[in-house]
């Protein structure tokens, strides 16, 4: 089995798996179609799926003598299953370049939807191995992303866009972002 040099991990929120074209589906399709190659998987995973998983895959794939590029792009309770993805990595000791957070809903360690997603009161905090995280926002509807806690992360940006919860992966600012972070030498058309 080769190694994968870079792996652009696309987690969907609630509703997402069901079929129909959803934002994060658009944004997976695009990295694909951009960032291919023989050495690079572009993953798309649902907000259910295991953190635990996703990362042994990514740990068990690493080349030799140096550590994979990972960029993990997730929206609603995607955005929080891409932090217990990091979180993994982390565990494992490895560094997560860049974490792009749509409007990422916390939500329980349990792997069903809840009301407490609901509430303001939680924090989503990211692992220290996160190298930058890209973060957006709304204030439109319900449900509404979470207050992150970059705690040690280098570069930390957080956007609110004007739109609600339902949309903002389909947002073009959103969608520029995921395509030059999740493969920054191609020119983004």
């Amino acid at each position: 089995m080769l190694p994968v040099e870079r792996w652009i991990v696309c987690v969907g929120g609630l509703g997402q798996d069901e079929p129909g074209r959803h934002g994060i589906d658009e944004i997976q399709d695009a990295v694909f179609r951009q960032c291919t190659c023989e050495f690079t998987r572009v993953p798309r995973m649902s907000w259910r799926d295991s953190p635990k998983a996703i990362a042994r895959r990514i740990f068990n794939r690493r080349p030799v003598g140096h550590q994979p590029r990972v960029v993990l792009i997730g929206f609603s309770y995607g955005g929080w299953t891409a932090v217990l993805i990091a979180r993994e990595l982390e565990g494992l000791n490895v560094p997560v370049e860049t974490l792009l957070l749509i409007d990422a809903v916390w939500r329980p360690l349990a792997w069903l939807p809840s009301l407490t997603s609901l509430m303001r009161r939680w924090k989503i905090d990211l692992p220290a191995n996160v190298g930058a995280c890209y973060a957006w926002r709304q204030k439109r509807s319900t449900p509404c992303g979470h207050d992150i806690d970059p705690g040690r992360v280098r570069q930390f940006t957080e956007h609110t866009l004007n739109v609600p919860h339902d949309e903002i992966d389909e947002h073009p600012e959103v969608w520029a972002k995921a395509l030059a972070v999740a493969c920054p030498e191609k020119k983004v058309a």
